[in-house]
């Protein structure tokens, strides 16, 4: 469970509140007890529901370990940027309507209750090369790889160490999702209406 700033306030307040009385406390014992018991439960419902970062491990290959350990590069990152590692470290031409599988050398294991989504950068879709996204679940332990698909019309080339795709870490939700097949569904207000259905 999450707490907001608000509930976190009020929780090291009343921490901060409760040590003093048990410190300072001149009336019978069993008030400066009750008051560090208190105290006590308190903090431990504190650190149960502060939210902790999840810990990514990461297993490069020789040839990823060329470039930097892959890294949130500032605070306010979501993505962390992936080394594209091709064979031989030879240069790789997509020509227009082409696509190319790119290795990143990279393999993961993401913590429990997390997934993972492989995106493009925003400089790569300048290149007009677009990366079809792809999910990767926490069980999953495989080299990551991306889809490239160039759309312009001229070739682009990729050189080994280019990052043009980044790991996004997101929080599983639905952690035991019921699945419930039905003969009729609910009537919504957009009903069947698919893509533009609310205009250009």
């Amino acid at each position: 469970m999450k707490i907001s700033g608000k509930q976190r306030f009020i929780t090291e307040s009343t921490i901060r509140i409760g040590k003093y009385i048990a410190n300072n406390a001149s009336g019978e014992p069993i008030e400066k007890k009750m008051a560090c018991m208190v105290t006590e439960l308190l903090e431990i419902m504190y650190e149960s529901t502060s939210e902790k970062p999840p810990i990514l491990k990461v297993k490069r290959s020789e040839a990823a370990k060329q470039f930097p350990m892959i890294q949130i590069a500032k605070e306010g990152d979501v993505g962390l940027d992936l080394p594209s590692t091709l064979e031989n470290e030879y240069d790789v031409v997509i020509n227009p309507g082409e696509r190319f599988l790119v290795p990143t050398g990279i393999r993961v294991e993401i913590e429990e209750g997390y997934w993972a989504s492989i995106e493009a950068r925003s400089s790569t879709s300048k290149q007009l090369v677009i990366v079809p996204k792809g999910v990767i679940d926490e069980g999953y332990r495989g080299e990551l790889f991306a889809q490239l698909l160039n759309v312009g019309n001229y070739p682009v080339i990729i050189h080994h160490g280019d990052r043009l795709i980044q790991l996004i870490i997101h929080k599983r939700h639905a952690k035991n999702l019921i699945v419930e097949e039905v003969d009729e569904l609910s009537v919504s207000v957009r009903g069947e209406s698919g893509f533009g259905s609310t205009g250009r």
